[in-house]
C-alpha cells in the first residue's frame, strides 16, 4: 500500500499469511464444488462424462458402486466440502478483520505522530481542521483499501479465473463468446474507478475545509456569537461544497455496480442461447454445458463485487494518497548531539527572514543558567520568533545560536526541548481533571513540588481538587495551571510569553513569586506588557 504502511505490514506477518491462505482455499473449493457436476450428471442421467485430470481419482471414487452408493457417497463429500468452505470464509473474513483494525490502528497512530514531528512553518501552512480530518476521515477511509477493497478484488479475481478456466474447459466455443464482454467490462470499470479516486481525494479536502470551518467557529464562541450570519454563510459555503462533489462520487459509485450487473445478465442470456443451441446439434455434452453455466452464473456475483471493490480500492486510495502525502513530509532533524542540561544561550548576529520580510535583524546576546531575561519590544517586533528560534522551531536567515558552546544546528531537537517549557498567552486546556492537565507521571512527586513552590494553595482556590474536572475557569485561573505544569517538567529554560496577561496584579505576583522559587539557578525568558521583575533585559526592534 506504499510509504508509512510496508512496515507495519510486516508486523502482521503471520495474520497476513493466514488471509491469504485461506483466500486460496476458499477459492479452489468453489472451484471443485462446480466440478462437482459432472459426477452428479451421471448419476442420474447415466450419461458418460469426462472429468478434469487433476479431478479424475475423485469423481472414480463417488462413481463406485450403484447410483444410490454414489448419491451417498456425493452428498457426503459435498457436505464436507460446504462445511470446509464455511469455515476457510470465515477464517477470511475475521483475519481480514483483525489486520484491518490493526493497521488502521497503527496507521492512525503513525500519521498522528508524524504531524507532531513536522517542522512549525509546515504545521503553519496547513489548517488545523485538515489534519483533523486527515487523522480521522482520511485514516479511517483506509479500511476501504483493506477488506472492502484488495481483499474483495483478490477474492473476486481469483474466483473469476477459477471460473473462467471451468469455462474454457466445458467448452471454448462459449468461452470465446463470454470473452468478447469482459474487456468492456474491465475498460468501463477501470474509468470508473480513476473518477472515484480523484472524487474520493476531493471529498476528504473538501471534508478538511468543513471541518475547519467548524472549529474556526467554536475557538472563541465569545466573539462566535457576534458574527453569527458571517461563520454560518462561511460554513454553509464549504458544507455545499462537501455535498456536490459527494453527490458526484456516489454517483460514479453506484454506476460502477449497476452496469456490472446489465453486463452480467447480458452474458449469462447469450450463455443460456447459444448453449442450448450447441446441445440440441449435438455439439457439446449437458455435464460440460451446465458446468460452463454454473461457471458463469457463479462469475456474475463476483464480477459485480470486483466493480464495487475496485471502486472502494479507488475511494480508499484518494485517502491514502493524502496520507501518503504528508508523510513523506521531511520531519524535523532526530539526529544531532544531546544535551544533558542548559548553562548558556548565546544569540551570535541572528537575522531571520519570512516571505521578504526581516523580522529580527543582527540579534546578539548571552544568557547564562539563573539568570532572568525580561524581552521587550512592541507587538510585531519579533518576539514570538526569538522564543521559536530558541525552542528549535524554526532556523534563522543567518547568524548562529549556541547552547553551552555548541552550535544549536548540531544538537538533536528531542533532546533539546526535554529541557525546555513554553507558556503562552493563550493557554492549553483539555477537558479532563486538574491531576490529568499537570501531565505528570509521579503524582505524590508533583503534589508535593506545586505545594513548596506555592502552587497548590494558589490553583485549590478555583479547582475544587486534583482529580476534579476543570471547568469553568477564568482565562487567568487557566494560565496558572499551564505555568504548574510547564514547571513540573523541571525544564532547565522557561520561556513566558504573555503568560501573565489574563491574571489580576496580585494573582499575578504570586504566580511570579512560585516561578522564581522553582527556577532557582535556571533560566526564565519573560515577556509582558506591564513591565519586568528580572535583572536583564533583550529589547527587540524589529524591522
Amino acid at each position: 500500500m506504499g510509504t508509512g504502511v510496508s512496515h507495519i505490514l510486516k508486523k502482521y506477518s503471520f495474520l497476513l499469511s493466514l488471509l491469504f491462505l485461506s483466500l486460496i482455499i476458499y477459492v479452489i473449493l468453489n472451484g471443485v464444488t462446480i466440478e462437482l457436476i459432472t459426477p452428479l450428471v451421471s448419476i442420474l442421467f447415466g450419461k458418460e462424462t469426462s472429468p478434469p485430470i487433476f479431478l479424475e481419482k475423485l469423481t472414480s471414487w463417488i462413481l463406485e458402486g450403484n447410483k444410490i452408493h454414489s448419491l451417498t457417497r456425493l452428498t457426503l463429500f459435498l457436505l464436507s466440502l460446504f462445511l470446509l468452505r464455511g469455515f476457510s470464509y470465515f477464517t477470511l473474513l475475521y483475519s481480514g478483520r483483525i489486520l484491518e483494525e490493526k493497521l488502521l490502528k497503527d496507521l492512525r497512530r503513525e500519521v498522528y505522530t508524524h504531524i507532531l514531528s513536522l517542522p512549525l512553518p509546515c504545521l503553519r501552512k496547513r489548517k488545523e481542521g485538515d489534519f483533523l480530518s486527515l487523522v480521522l476521515n482520511d485514516v479511517e477511509q483506509t479500511r476501504l483499501l483493506i477488506s472492502d477493497g484488495v481483499v474483495e478484488f483478490t477474492k473476486s479475481l481469483l474466483l473469476i479465473l477459477v471460473y473462467l478456466f471451468l469455462s474454457l474447459w466445458a467448452s471454448w466455443r462459449l468461452f470465446l463468446t463470454v470473452l468478447i464482454v469482459i474487456p468492456v467490462v474491465f475498460i468501463f470499470t477501470g474509468w470508473c474507478g480513476r473518477k472515484i479516486r480523484d472524487l474520493s481525494k476531493r471529498v476528504q479536502e473538501e471534508k478538511g475545509r468543513v471541518n475547519s470551518a467548524l472549529s474556526d467557529a467554536f475557538k472563541n464562541p465569545r466573539v462566535f456569537k457576534l458574527y453569527i450570519p458571517e461563520f454560518t454563510e462561511r460554513f454553509s459555503r464549504e458544507n455545499e461544497k462537501l455535498y456536490s462533489t459527494s453527490g458526484s462520487l456516489w454517483t460514479y459509485f453506484s454506476l460502477t455496480p449497476s452496469l456490472n450487473e446489465i453486463f452480467s445478465a447480458l452474458v449469462a442470456c447469450v450463455v443460456l442461447f447459444y448453449g442450448g443451441f450447441l446441445i440440441l446439434h449435438g455439439i457439446l455434452p449437458l455435464d460440460r454445458f451446465l458446468i460452463f453455466l454454473a461457471a458463469s452464473v457463479s462469475s456474475i456475483h463476483p464480477v459485480k463485487i470486483l466493480g464495487k471493490a475496485k471502486g472502494f480500492i479507488e475511494k480508499g486510495r484518494g485517502s491514502f494518497m493524502r496520507i501518503k502525502e504528508v508523510l513523506e513530509m521531511e520531519p524535523e532533524r532526530e539526529e544531532g548531539e544531546k544535551i544533558e542540561k542548559i548553562e548558556e544561550i548565546v544569540f551570535d548576529n541572528v537575522t531571520y527572514e519570512s516571505d521578504g520580510k526581516r523580522i529580527l535583524d543582527g540579534v546578539s546576546f548571552e544568557v547564562k543558567k539563573g539568570e532572568w531575561v525580561n524581552v521587550k519590544g512592541r507587538s510585531g517586533a519579533g518576539k514570538t520568533t526569538l522564543f521559536d528560534l530558541i525552542l528549535g522551531y524554526i532556523k534563522p536567515s543567518s547568524g548562529r545560536i549556541f547552547i553551552n558552546g555548541k552550535d544549536m544546528e548540531k544538537i538533536s531537537c528531542k533532546s533539546l526541548r526535554k529541557h525546555l517549557s513554553l507558556v503562552s498567552q493563550e493557554p492549553f486546556i483539555f477537558r479532563g481533571t486538574l491531576m490529568e492537565n499537570l501531565l505528570v507521571d509521579d503524582e505524590k512527586k508533583a503534589k508535593e513540588q506545586l505545594k513548596e513552590w506555592g502552587f497548590e494553595d494558589l490553583m485549590l482556590n478555583f479547582c475544587r481538587g486534583y482529580d476534579k474536572l476543570i471547568e469553568n475557569l477564568s482565562g487567568g485561573e487557566r494560565q496558572v495551571v499551564e505555568i504548574a505544569r510547564a514547571l513540573l517538567r523541571e525544564p532547565e529554560v522557561l520561556i513566558l510569553d504573555e503568560a501573565t496577561s489574563q491574571m489580576d496584579r496580585g494573582m499575578e505576583k504570586r504566580v511570579l513569586d512560585a516561578v522564581k522559587k522553582a527556577m532557582k539557578g535556571r533560566i526564565v525568558f519573560y515577556v509582558s506588557h506591564r513591565g519586568g521583575t528580572g535583572e536583564k533585559e533583550i529589547i527587540l526592534e524589529g524591522e
